[in-house]
């Protein structure tokens, strides 16, 4: 069995916030770097910034041809 790369552990991540939260993920993730920035987790921070990176291209991404 394959282990997930950090990359695509962040893609999972994104994934999930986007089939969860939908359009609303955007906030999602704000609240979520706001609460990891008050309790002073700098990974957890750069982490969620990440996320947001990959969020923002899944949704500039073109849907799928589904012809």
């Amino acid at each position: 069995m394959s282990r997930m790369t950090p990359e695509h552990q962040i893609w999972a991540v994104a994934l999930w916030v986007e089939k969860n939260h939908g359009d609303h993920g955007p906030a999602y993730i704000a609240e979520q770097i706001g609460r990891l920035a008050l309790a002073g987790d700098e990974a957890g921070v750069t982490t969620w910034k990440k996320v947001a990176a990959r969020y923002s291209e899944l949704k500039q991404a073109p849907p799928p041809d589904r012809s």
